[in-house]
């Protein structure tokens, strides 16, 4: 069995992420001819025929889940990061253009994602969207962002705030937020937008629905050998987190269980296909502006955690739904965003459970406005490292490479000499064959 054949999963992941785009408005004509080769039937869909509500990749996908339009019609919740992200994948002077723009208009000092989605607006390329949700961390460069997009528009928009430290009292407090949520969208919209408490706890049942069954499929990643690209299994969990909550993606979820026990099993009883390749683990973003890194590493080690994919949340309280939600936000300290997202983020539990080889961390260009980027994160990361080693008996080696999410230009021109010498270096470590190239034509990513 080949396990660089992309999962059927992914596809069905890739059709609800561009269907939602679609429905929500995005004036970007490439977003249609993506239906073409993904399969999805356009069933006289109009763009922009859903209602849609901006949210920053933190902020609970389930609560926008739960709203619905005065004619009971069900509300898309719309990540324009993520959108942004695609159109790099497909269309990257599309993005560098938007940059540019974004750029002009007093964002330099912001992040690549936060100065395309200003250029984007700038071009009314974004959807009308009726309100918009952030939370305030782990981006806290979002609120600038927010407040040129949407406050100047009159389009109302709503700041949740996440305690440095999660407590009864900080529990409470965002509790607060959310049921406060409700009565204000319902105002600012005039009854246009209202929460519908059932849908909401209904919402709940699908995430909790999706959340184990990923659990179960991540789960088999821990095992020897390879089961899926690092670059297809990087984007399940937080980059398409607006899947939680929908009833699509809890089928996207049990199709990513099944394929992944069954290419456990295939190697259960085929160790002798079992690959020797450095076990690797990816902290931060993979760039989607340079596709040929994650090329790079998948030919050379076997991605085996990343970062954003980790479901670091329980099972959230669907008959206490703002409570469930708060929690939910609350205890992430899986994916570092928890008392100081800038200095406390803590790997360990990847680097032991997962057998670990080396630890890539993605540091934005623009690593010092991004608080999961600084030199802060990197010290904390390489103390992790250093008490696994101890623990482990191991040699965890650490690769920092600054390269920008989404904005190409700022692509160093020695990164893949780079990655090329800490594979080098691991395999030799590891005792693995030499690397002999091995060229991946597929170039759908996401």
């Amino acid at each position: 069995m080949n396990m660089d054949y992309k999962l059927e999963a992914t596809k069905m992941k890739n059709q609800f992420l561009y269907k939602q785009l679609g429905e929500a408005g995005f004036d970007l004509p490439w977003i249609g001819k993506m239906f073409g080769k993904l399969g999805i039937k356009h069933d006289g869909m109009k763009y922009g025929r859903s209602p849609s509500i901006d949210r920053s990749l933190l902020f609970p996908p389930e609560f926008i889940y739960g709203l619905v339009d005065k004619k009971g019609k069900d509300v898309i919740p719309i990540t324009t990061d993520v959108a942004v992200a695609a159109t790099t994948l497909y269309k990257p002077k599309e993005i560098e253009e938007a940059i540019r723009i974004g750029t002009s208009k007093g964002y330099d000092a912001s992040c690549s994602f936060q100065r395309a989605a200003v250029g984007l607006d700038a071009q009314n390329k974004l959807p009308k969207f009726k309100a918009a949700f952030l939370a305030n961390e782990p981006c806290d460069s979002n609120l600038d962002t927010f407040n040129l997009i949407f406050k100047e528009k009159g389009i109302p928009f709503y700041n949740f705030v996440l305690p440095r430290e999660f407590n009864t009292g900080a529990k409470d407090y965002m509790k607060y937020q959310l049921e406060d949520f409700v009565k204000r969208i319902a105002e600012d919209t005039k009854g246009e937008i209202k929460m519908d408490i059932d849908k909401l706890r209904e919402a709940i049942k699908y995430s909790n629905e999706a959340r184990e069954h990923f659990l179960e499929g991540i789960e088999q990643m821990k095992g020897p050998g390879r089961l899926m690209k690092g670059r297809e299994f990087a984007n399940y969990v937080l980059f398409c987190s607006g899947g939680f909550g929908s009833k699509e993606y809890v089928d996207v979820a049990k199709k990513f269980e099944s394929e992944l026990k069954g290419r456990r099993e295939y190697l259960k009883n085929h160790q002798e296909e079992i690959s020797d390749n450095p076990r690797i683990f990816l902290v931060h973003f993979p760039p989607f502006s340079y596709l040929e890194f994650m090329k790079n590493v998948d030919s050379q080690g076997d991605m085996v955690a990343a970062e954003v994919n980790t479901i670091w949340w329980d099972e959230i309280d669907y008959k206490n739904p703002f409570e469930g939600l708060a929690v939910k936000l609350g205890v992430n300290e899986g994916v570092g965003w928890n008392v100081d997202s800038r200095s406390k983020v803590s790997h360990r539990p990847s680097l032991e459970e997962y057998d670990i080889d080396g630890v890539i961390f993605v540091k934005h260009m623009y690593g010092t406005n991004c608080p999961l980027a600084t030199e802060s994160c990197v010290n904390r990361l390489e103390k992790e490292i250093e008490s696994a080693n101890k623990k482990l008996g191991k040699d965890i080696l650490l690769e920092v490479a600054p390269i920008d999410c989404i904005c190409s230009t700022n692509i160093p021109v020695n990164i893949d000499t780079r990655i090329d010498s800490f594979f080098e270096t691991l395999r030799q470590k590891k005792g693995s064959p030499p690397f002999r190239p091995d060229m991946y034509k597929e170039d759908l990513y996401i």
